[in-house]
Order: C-alpha cells, then sequence, then structure tokens
C-alpha cells in the first residue's frame, strides 16, 4: 500500500513538474511571439514615416515646376498620388498595431516575468501609432495642407508685390499687365510669376503683349491712361518671379512657406 502511495505522489511530482515546464515554456514563447509582433509593426511604421515626407516634398515639387495656371491641378494630382501610396503602407500598419497591441496584452496577463516589459513595449507602440497618424492624417485624406498653403501663399505674394506697382492689373486692349513699375520716363510692365521655367517663359511672353499694347496706347492722343503712364516716353518689359517651395521635415511637418522674390526673371 505505502509503495502505491508513493508511486502516486511521484507521479503526481512528474505531472506538476512538468505543467510548471510546459507553462515557463508556453509564457517564454508568448513573449517571444510578441516581441516579433512589436518588431514588425516598429519596422512597418518606420516605412511609413520615411515615406509620407518624401511623398510631402514630392507634392512641393510638381508645384513648383508646373506654370501658374497648372499649380493648382499639379498640386491636387500629387495629393492624390500620396493618398494612395500611403494608406498602402497604412493598412499593413493598422494590421500590424492590432496584432501587436493583442499580443502584448496576453503577456500581461499571463506571463509575469515579462508583464513590465510588455506594458513598456504597448506604450510605445501606442505613441508610435499616435504620432504617425497625426503626421499623416491630411495626406490620407488627400487634402495635404501645403496644396493650399503654396496656393494662398503665391497669392498673397502677388498683392504684396502689386502695392509696389504705379498701376496694376492694367487692361491694353486685349491683354492685361500685372504690375506697370514707372522710372523717370521709361514704363515697365512687369510680369509677376512663380520661379519656374514654365511659368517665367509665359510671363515673358505676357509682359511683351501687354508693353506692346502700352506702346500704342501712348502714341493715342485720346490715350485713356492714367496720369503716371501717358508720361512715359519708353516703355520696358520684364519678368518678377517668386520662390514659395516650403521644406518638408523628416516629420512631414511643411517648414518656411514665405515667398522670396527675384527681378528680372
Amino acid at each position: 500500500m505505502n509503495n502505491m502511495k508513493r508511486a502516486a505522489a511521484g507521479g503526481l511530482a512528474v505531472v506538476v513538474a512538468f505543467g510548471v515546464a510546459l507553462g515557463v515554456a508556453w509564457a517564454g514563447a508568448s513573449w517571444s511571439d510578441a516581441k516579433s509582433k512589436v518588431d514588425d509593426f516598429k519596422r512597418k511604421a518606420d516605412e511609413v514615416k520615411r515615406l509620407a515626407p518624401e511623398e510631402s516634398r514630392k507634392i512641393v515639387a510638381a508645384m513648383c515646376s508646373a506654370d501658374d495656371d497648372g499649380r493648382k491641378s499639379a498640386g491636387e494630382s500629387a495629393a492624390s498620388n500620396a493618398r494612395s501610396r500611403v494608406n498602402d503602407k497604412w493598412s499593413g500598419l493598422e494590421r500590424s498595431k492590432r496584432e501587436a497591441l493583442d499580443a502584448l496584452r496576453d503577456v500581461q496577463n499571463n506571463d509575469k516575468d515579462h508583464r513590465s516589459d510588455a506594458s513598456r513595449e504597448e506604450s510605445d507602440v501606442k505613441s508610435r501609432w499616435d504620432r504617425l497618424e497625426d503626421h499623416t492624417r491630411a495626406m490620407r485624406n488627400g487634402t495635404h495642407p501645403v496644396v493650399d498653403q503654396i496656393l494662398r501663399g503665391g497669392d498673397s505674394a502677388r498683392r504684396d508685390r502689386r502695392d509696389r506697382c504705379a498701376a496694376k492689373d492694367v487692361s491694353l486692349g486685349g491683354e492685361r499687365a500685372d504690375c506697370v513699375m514707372v522710372s523717370s520716363d521709361t514704363c515697365t510692365v512687369v510680369a509677376l510669376t512663380s520661379d519656374s521655367s514654365r511659368a517665367i517663359d509665359r510671363g515673358r511672353d505676357r509682359a511683351r503683349r501687354a508693353a506692346s499694347r502700352l506702346e500704342e496706347e501712348l502714341k493715342k492722343s485720346s490715350s485713356s491712361l492714367n496720369s503716371s503712364l501717358s508720361k512715359c516716353k519708353r516703355v520696358e518689359s520684364r519678368v518678377d518671379c517668386f520662390k514659395l517651395c516650403p521644406d518638408i521635415d523628416d516629420d512631414n511637418r511643411v517648414r518656411d512657406t514665405s515667398a522670396r522674390w527675384r527681378e528680372r526673371c
């Protein structure tokens, strides 16, 4: 009888020992699995973090190389492309986040040896997600703020520049002069454009046509030109252009939206 009790006790000890070993092995596998899922999330988060500013810079480049009339459509097209590329990565990142958080919570509930580690990783995953979500929200919606900032900044730059003109938005027999500056007896028709080769080329043509019309008006005795222009003996033309291509930092934030002008582009 005693031999049977000893055998039973020994068998129970083996079962308990096996159960403990199995529990330790399960807990270790759970933490390893969770850590692998966290690493996968971080890798995908870094990919999105790099991609977002790259796509934002493409939007800026597209708008800055377009002519004035095409800046809006160029920006919207580039923003649409950026939305598609970032959202493709975002869906995978979102799934990876859910898997990582589920695995970490499982560790916190079942593995006391790695509970604090899992808690720290959970905070890190959530923090990274929140930052990325904030920095990419507008881009993922297809409404990148840099498009509107460039357009509004360009309009504001032109308005400020026109304040220097002796006459602005002058109608000249079917042509329109953005700005006419007067120095001594010389009128200079100035086209105000963005600093891109396409915009400058079109600005030169526009300024030359307006200058030609102004010369014709000056020859007329019944010209309706204002007094500051009617005194001009010579007419010239030129293009003044502004550069407004904001910097995008590595956190996908827009930096430096001020316009910089140069004369005789």
